[in-house]
């Protein structure tokens, strides 16, 4: 089988999950264009064992654009910040988690 490799922008949304409390690990996600891939059979099928793909339901989400600094602290402060623009924005009820 002839694998074509198919590259994400990097201007692609990327979702970060902090791995367990006392762990240095995270889980980082690629947001693949729904106007190229309608659904994960129309993905690239990933090489390496640990990449998979899975569909997340259809949501809104708020993003902050911020250059790449992938320390605890800065990506707390950018997360206040974003927060605080939403509740300033007057659209949006925001609420933290349990996580911050």
């Amino acid at each position: 089988v002839l694998v074509t490799p198919e590259p994400i922008a990097m201007t692609a949304p990327v979702l970060v999950s902090p791995g367990a409390e006392g762990q240095a690990t995270h889980t980082m996600a690629f947001v693949l264009p729904a106007s190229k891939y309608s659904s994960i059979a129309d993905a690239p099928k990933p090489l390496d064992p640990r990449v998979t793909l899975r569909q997340l339901p259809e949501r809104v989400q708020a993003v902050r654009t911020f250059s790449w600094n992938f320390r605890p602290e800065a990506a707390k402060k950018n997360l206040d910040i974003l927060l605080d623009d939403l509740a300033k924005d007057g659209c949006w009820a925001v609420e933290r988690g349990a996580d911050g």
